[in-house]
Order: C-alpha cells, then sequence, then structure tokens
C-alpha cells in the first residue's frame, strides 16, 4: 500500500524541497549542450519545473506517492508535446496522431542515437526524449525528498542527467554548467543539514559552537565545490576518453590539448540531421571543395588525427615534397554562420590567411584550426594555391617513399577479402601509381549506389559489408574504403572531410549547408603531392575533371551555368600589407548590431542562471523562514502563555541578531534589552517594549509555571513593536537582506543561561 506524500515528509521542509527542485533545473539547463541551440533552454528547464510543481501539488492533496508520481509523470508529458508538436493536437487537447507522432519521433532517434555526436539539432524525437528523462529525474529526487530519504538520494537523478552531459554532451560552457551544478548539489546539503525547527541552542554553549563550526564547514564546502566544479571541468565523465581527433597546439602561449569529435563521425549528422541549416558563406572568383582536414591514422576502426598545429605567423608553409607549378590562387572569404567546428573551411591549399586571430596551422593536413568557439561568427580571408594535375604528369608520378609516411600506408588487421580485393583493383590497372589510383576510382561506379539511410560507421566490418554487401552508403563509406584499399595497393592516403561548392546566394557568393558535408580521398603521388580523387557517385571536385574523369557535380546535379548555377566572377579581396595573420587584418566588417547581440546574448548565457540560481535559493529561504515561523507559533500557541513568551522572545532575539544586534556573552537579560532596544515606549506605558519583553521572559524562563494570559498577549505586543521598529529603521534593500538571510536557518537565538 502507498504512502501519502505529506505523511511521507516527517515534517513539511520547503527549503529542502526548493534546494532540490533548483538542483534538477541547473541539470536540465546543462542538457542544453546536447543540442545545436540554445533556445533548448526553455523546454528543458521547464520540463524539470513542471515535474517538481505538480510533485508538490500532490504532496499539498496528500495524494498517495504512486498517484503523485503518475500525476506528474502525466502534466509533464502533455506540456512536452504542447511544445515540441503543437500541430497534432486537436485545440491543443492531444489525440491519437500526437501520441503516434511521438512514439514515432522517440523511436527514430533510438535508432540513430548511438552513431551521432552531441550537439544535434533539437529535433522532436531528441528533445522529447531529454525532456522525458528530465521529467523523470524531476519525479525521482522529489519523491526521495517526500520519503525524508536523505539529500543523497535526493540528488542522484540529477547527479545522473549531470554525468551524463559531461561524458557526452558538446564542449559549448562545459565549465560553466558544471560549476553552477555543483554549487547547486552544495545547497541541497547545506539546507538538509541545517538546524531542524524545533532544535534550540544555547547561547555560548558547546553545542552552538560545534553548530557554528558545522555550519562555516558546510558553507566551505559548497563554495569549494563551486570552484572545483569549474576547475574540473576537462577532467569530469568522459574528459579522459580516448579522443578520436588529439590536436596539440605546441606554443607556449597557447599550449595545450584541444579533444574534438572527428568531423568524418558528424557528416550523418550534417547530411541528414540538418541539411538546409546555414553552415557558413564563401564569397570567391571559383568554385572548390572546402576543405577543413585530413584525417591520416587508421587503427582498424576510425580514422583520426593526432598532430601538432603552430600558431600562424606571416605565410603559410607549402606542401612537402610538391614541385608541380600552381594554377592560380583564389582568394576567399568566408563567413562562419552555424558550423561548430574548430576547423577553419577553406580551399586546398592555404598560403595566406588574415582575421583569424587564434588561428594555429599544421602543414602536413593543411588545416587551421581554431580553439573550440572561436569560429562562431568569425569571418577571415584565405589565399588558397591549387596544384595544377595535367593528366601526364601525374601518369609519370610515383608515390612517396614508404619512408617517410610509413603511418599512411598502414591498414590495421586486414583480412584476406579486402586484400584480394585490392590485388584484384591494381591487376586491372597499368601498375604506375596514378594508374592504381584511377582504377580504384572507377571500381566504384560499377554497381554502388549513393544512401543516406545507411548506418555510420567506417571501421574494417562495417567497410567489409559496405563492399561486399549492401555497396550502398554516402560519402564516410566510400571515402574510407577507398582509402584502405588505396593503402592495401601501397599507395599513401588519407580522408579529407569538408564541404561540395555549396548553393549560390548572389554573384561570387555561395552558401554552404549541412547538406554540402562531404569526404573525399587524397593520395600522395610524390612529385605531385597531395592528389584528390572522387569514388561517391554524384560528386565532382571542380578543376578535376581530367584526371578523375567526373564532372564537377554535387548533390547528383553537375554543376555547369546550364544547371542554374551562377558562373562565379572575379572579386577584388586584397590582404593587408605586412604581418598577414589576424593580427593586422582590418576589422570584420560585421553590422555593430550582429556584434552587439552576440555579446548580449553571450552576457544573458552566463549571467541568467546564476541570477535564477541566486533568486531561487532567496526564495527558497523567504519560504522556509516563513514556514518555520508559522510552525513554532502554533507550537506556542498550543503550549500556554509561557510558551508564547519564550517564542515572542526567541523570535525577536531571531531578528535583532540577523540585525547585527546580538547578545554578548555575560551580558543579562536587561542589559541587553536595554542596548538593544530598538524603539520607543509604547503608548500609555513608560517600559521600553524590549524591556517589558525581556522582563516577561525571564519569568517564563525562571518564574512560574504557569503565566496569566495577559502577560503573554503583552509579550506579543512588545515583540510586534520590536520587530517593526526594526523595519523602519532598515532600508528596503536592508529589509530584503534580511528577508533572504539564511542564517535564522542555521542557528537558533536562544534566551539567556
Amino acid at each position: 500500500m502507498s504512502t501519502p506524500l505529506a505523511a511521507a515528509t516527517g515534517r513539511d521542509r520547503p527549503a529542502l524541497v526548493a534546494a532540490t527542485a533548483l538542483a534538477t533545473v541547473v541539470a536540465a539547463a546543462g542538457m542544453t549542450r546536447f543540442f545545436t541551440r540554445p533556445s533548448t533552454l526553455l523546454p528543458l528547464t521547464g520540463a524539470a519545473l513542471v515535474a517538481h510543481a505538480a510533485m508538490a501539488a500532490a504532496r499539498r492533496r496528500d495524494l498517495p506517492s504512486v498517484a503523485g508520481a503518475g500525476l506528474a509523470l502525466g502534466v509533464s508529458a502533455l506540456a512536452s508535446v504542447w511544445y515540441v508538436l503543437p500541430a497534432t493536437t486537436w485545440y491543443g487537447v492531444p489525440g491519437p496522431s500526437t501520441w503516434r507522432a511521438a512514439a514515432a519521433s522517440v523511436a527514430a532517434f533510438g535508432s540513430e542515437v548511438l552513431s551521432v555526436a552531441a550537439p544535434i539539432p533539437p529535433r522532436p524525437g531528441p528533445l522529447l526524449a531529454a525532456m522525458a528523462g528530465v521529467a523523470g529525474a524531476a519525479v525521482i529526487a522529489a519523491s526521495a525528498v517526500a520519503r525524508n530519504a536523505g539529500p543523497l538520494r535526493a540528488l542522484a537523478p540529477s547527479f545522473v542527467l549531470f554525468a551524463a552531459t559531461a561524458a557526452l554532451g558538446g564542449e559549448a560552457h562545459q565549465a560553466l554548467f558544471a560549476g553552477l551544478y555543483l554549487a547547486a548539489a552544495g545547497s541541497v546539503l547545506l539546507v538538509a543539514s541545517s538546524v531542524p525547527a524545533h532544535m534550540t541552542v544555547p547561547v555560548g554553549s558547546d553545542q552552538l559552537r560545534r553548530r557554528s563550526a558545522g555550519v562555516a564547514a558546510a558553507i566551505g564546502a559548497v563554495s569549494a565545490m563551486a570552484t572545483a566544479g569549474v576547475l574540473a571541468a576537462p577532467y569530469l565523465p568522459g574528459a579522459d576518453a580516448t579522443p578520436v581527433v588529439a590536436l596539440r597546439p605546441d606554443q607556449q602561449d597557447r599550449g595545450g590539448r584541444i579533444d574534438v569529435v572527428s568531423p568524418l563521425s558528424q557528416l550523418r549528422a550534417n547530411l541528414v540531421d540538418q541539411p538546409d541549416e546555414e553552415l557558413f558563406r564563401v564569397r570567391a572568383p571559383e568554385r572548390a571543395y572546402w576543405r577543413l582536414t585530413a584525417l591520416d591514422e587508421f587503427d582498424g576502426q576510425q580514422w583520426s588525427i593526432e598532430a601538432a598545429y603552430s600558431p600562424v605567423n606571416g605565410q603559410l608553409p607549402g606542401e612537402a615534397g610538391a614541385s608541380e607549378s600552381p594554377s592560380g590562387e583564389i582568394d576567399q572569404e568566408v563567413t562562419v554562420v552555424g558550423l561548430r567546428s574548430v576547423w577553419l573551411p577553406a580551399a586546398y591549399r592555404a598560403v595566406r590567411l588574415a582575421g583569424a586571430d587564434d588561428a594555429d596551422f599544421h602543414p602536413g593536413t593543411a588545416s587551421l584550426v581554431v580553439r573550440p568557439g572561436a569560429a562562431d561568427g568569425l569571418v577571415y580571408r584565405v589565399r588558397s594555391r591549387p596544384s595544377s594535375h595535367s593528366l601526364d604528369a601525374l601518369r609519370r608520378a610515383s608515390p612517396s617513399s614508404e619512408a617517410d609516411v610509413p603511418a599512411q600506408r598502414a591498414v590495421p588487421g586486414p583480412t584476406r577479402e579486402l586484400r584480394a580485393l585490392a590485388e584484384t583493383i591494381g591487376s586491372g590497372s597499368d601498375g604506375s601509381a596514378f594508374g592504381r589510383a584511377r582504377a580504384l576510382q572507377d571500381f566504384f561506379n560499377q554497381g554502388f549506389v549513393y544512401d543516406l539511410n545507411v548506418s555510420a560507421g567506417h571501421g574494417t566490418a562495417a567497410l567489409e559489408s559496405f563492399l561486399f554487401g549492401s555497396r550502398r552508403g554516402y560519402s564516410e563509406q566510400f571515402a574510407s574504403a577507398y582509402a584502405v584499399l588505396a593503402r592495401l595497393m601501397g599507395l599513401p592516403a588519407r580522408v579529407a572531410v569538408g564541404f561540395t561548392p555549396g548553393e549560390p546566394a548572389d554573384s561570387g557568393t555561395v552558401v554552404v549547408r549541412g547538406r554540402h558535408a562531404h569526404a573525399w580521398p587524397e593520395v600522395n603521388l610524390g612529385n605531385a603531392g597531395w592528389v584528390a580523387f572522387e569514388p561517391t557517385p554524384g560528386r565532382g571536385a571542380p578543376g578535376a575533371e581530367e584526371y578523375t574523369g567526373r564532372p564537377e557535380a554535387q548533390d547528383n546535379q553537375v554543376l555547369t551555368p546550364a544547371a542554374e548555377v551562377a558562373t562565379p566572377v572575379p572579386i577584388d579581396l586584397p590582404f593587408p600589407d605586412g604581418d598577414e595573420t589576424g593580427a593586422s587584418a582590418p576589422e570584420r566588417e560585421q553590422p555593430s548590431f550582429v556584434t552587439l547581440g552576440r555579446l548580449v546574448f553571450g552576457a544573458a548565457t552566463v549571467a541568467l542562471p546564476v541570477v535564477g540560481i541566486a533568486a531561487g535559493l532567496a526564495a527558497a529561504v523567504v519560504m522556509a523562514k516563513a514556514a518555520r515561523r508559522r510552525r513554532r507559533m502554533a507550537r506556542a500557541r498550543a503550549g500556554g502563555p509561557a510558551a508564547q513568551v519564550r517564542h515572542a522572545w526567541v523570535d525577536v532575539s531571531e531578528a535583532l541578531a540577523a540585525a547585527g544586534t546580538g547578545m554578548a556573552p555575560g551580558e543579562t537579560v536587561l542589559e541587553y534589552a536595554r542596548r538593544a532596544n530598538p524603539g520607543p515606549a509604547a503608548p500609555g506605558s513608560s517600559a521600553l517594549p524590549m524591556v517589558s519583553l525581556a522582563v516577561a521572559a525571564g519569568a517564563a524562563y525562571y518564574g512560574p509555571a504557569v503565566l496569566a494570559q495577559d502577560l503573554a498577549r503583552q509579550a506579543e505586543a512588545d515583540a510586534a513593536a520590536v520587530r517593526a521598529a526594526l523595519r523602519s529603521a532598515s532600508s528596503r534593500r536592508r529589509r530584503w537582506l534580511a528577508a533572504a538571510d539564511p542564517r535564522p536557518l542555521l542557528l537558533s537565538y536562544r534566551s539567556p543561561d
């Protein structure tokens, strides 16, 4: 048989209820790191508040615990579909179609949850799943408080949300949310350790000193936890996992390790989850593949990179070993809009950069990288110098020696089937390095189909299934399979990740969206350098048709003027004289209101959670003090005149002590009353209210067991006069601070010994 929620609490503890709800709300706010848009803060925190409010209402109605939990979950589910799927309801009333749509959305997300990497777009499935998790955590936490199960059990559900976010969420605001959550968790422990309302401690006793030391230690622990949360955020669960991509800037002033998710693993998220989201814009005189980086290490499960990046300093270094004459230079102006990446897109191969103050460069992979979050809203200029790969020169090229690039030929544990396939493809070529690379590209023309409805993954097992089974996939599978087979054919190969040219916006400008995410293989052909090939159906790199045989194409659409793609026009993008780094670059040409908006949004992102926590704690203190005062007054009235006088004395003593006028050691009651009295004598009386109250308190503590009711009424009137005098002598600010002062909840002020 279930126990009524109200009866299970033992006593009403609104401060603990509020602190527990605050911890859940902060943990829910941190879950915005799972999503690409900060607007998810409202539904996630709203789910926590709705569930806690429903549990509180059930407690007040003395509903059984199971019924209360069911009510809270039902209300939360209703609020979730109202927010996420309003179009499926009939004037706000959810019907069968609403629940079918919700179930289908969550099921679709569940089928791909292991193949996507945070942050992801806030589609209905993942958002509903996140809100359900928050609501469930809130119900479990509120039930633990109702059963008096202890603060650790009350914190456990929100800690699960926090730990999951720390391990799996995106990189944004890690330290901020860690510090906020640990501070909220500390407030739960602090409130739970406060002195219960019915306990009193004599002033100057050993008990008071021990309690004061405990309170000080608890406050110190909360501060230490908040500080540790900010400092230890990089070491939270999941932070020490082996990264797919590990960038190691080797400069002293900006040294350190940057761990990021492989861009190859994020391809499907861009292509499927956010195909229409604008990522960046490029103004350039020519179309190109906009390259992020190249992955040159393969462990049998995934492609990765671990490279030392150096600060950009003037002219970027050229490609080692390449002697082919450049075909010209391409100047690009790139405006980052929604690209959440540490790499800066640019045409291969970048030779100059302006406008990116803290960019680093790696010559081996020709990658430009910035710290996480630094690319948001960035406008920079880059000059690229593509190589001119004539067909005759490529036929004469030979791959770099194995001694120079052993890792770029390695394939851990290849199967006999893969080796046999590589030998078969190579035997059908003319035997030259280029001939083998081209034969391998043409192999993928034979019965392979571009298909996004396949699972992500490019390990050896997944590639065997792709090559010998389904023959269906997208660029992740095509590029990975090509690079693995090329290495088995003796060709140094790697996987480049970036974007196809994009769609025209106006003359000379293209918009690159999620659907344009792409991967392609690159083969090192000695003095020709790294040469891009294109095995993915329906794709073709600009300027590579002569040696690949693939026309320029994206999204299965050939890119020609006849296909309604604007022909690029020359544009003038001069670079500043002198140092070509961002330090000497001109001011970014962004509207002032955009910059101001970003600053305001950034400040609000930091300030609002802090203000919300402070307001929540203050409200919890006010409610707890009011509830405790009501309980003490009820007990005093039930105890008779002597108890009423003692209550009046304790109540006034606490108010005076909070105002800075506490009773000094060794001070008598009358001495303290005369010193602390804040107001004049009552009309018709020659005694000061505090002195009159002190005399009555002495009689209540040390006089006869039974006092006259008139004495109790006079004591309450004196106490009211003292409190009124305190209010009139204080400014509004001081009154607000006094109302939110938690000390009366932690220490009890008592009559003299």
